[in-house]
């Protein structure tokens, strides 16, 4: 009772992650082309500027912007390997769940499928320890693009500051709206990324490692 009791647990928390994980490769894909909209918004950004009398400032500041998306790159780029890693191991701890289940409802009837459910509640803790040290991982690499976006935030704020003070910069001004609409979009999206947890995973696995220790007794 104990083995499926834990097991029906696990299986709930994966299956609230299970509806997750789609979401998570969706943002990812927004992020990643939202490093390439800044560098390319930047680059519109310093020609337009080149091109306004007394805009050096807004020059400066769609400079900065580039430095910064640049700087940024290594951390989106590993969060889309971040979120893979956490779909995988998501993927290998609901199989191993799953089949545990189904072992564990057997077991009454079929005493020797103690030994093989033992086996598969150990392989169970590993996948339970894998999947919330991926999502650890990736909640912290979130948190460091989150970091990257609150600058780019203020600097958006500050080229469009700027663009208001000089004449003729409609153009400009609506570039840095567009590409912070975009930021912040990011942002609301990357904010779900750094709650991502699995709630009482190393209960789990020291429960898990003990039924199976049981189960071996």
């Amino acid at each position: 009772a104990a083995v499926a009791a834990l097991l029906h647990a696990l299986a709930g928390r994966l299956a609230a992650h299970g509806s997750l994980a789609d979401a998570l490769r969706r943002s990812s894909g927004f992020v990643e082309e939202l490093a390439e909209s800044i560098r390319l918004f930047s680059l519109n950004a310093i020609l337009a500027a080149h091109r306004v009398r007394d805009a050096a400032a807004i020059g400066a500041v769609a400079g900065l912007m580039k430095t910064r998306s640049d700087a940024a790159g290594p951390d989106i780029l590993a969060l889309g390997g971040e979120i893979e890693q956490a779909a995988a191991a998501l993927e290998a701890a609901s199989v191993r769940v799953a089949a545990g289940l189904l072992q564990a409802e057997a077991l009454p009837a079929a005493p020797f499928v103690a030994e093989p459910l033992a086996n598969t509640l150990d392989a169970v803790a590993d996948g339970a320890a894998a999947l919330d040290a991926a999502l650890g991982a990736l909640a912290a690499r979130s948190h460091a693009v989150e970091e990257h976006l609150k600058t780019l935030r203020f600097l958006e704020l500050q080229g469009r500051i700027e663009a208001a003070r000089a004449d003729d910069t409609q153009h400009v001004r609506m570039l840095f709206e567009e590409i912070g609409q975009q930021v912040r979009q990011a942002g609301d999206e990357l904010r779900a990324f750094s709650a991502v947890a699995l709630r009482g995973g190393d209960a789990d696995v020291r429960e898990a490692r003990r039924l199976a220790a049981a189960l071996r007794t």
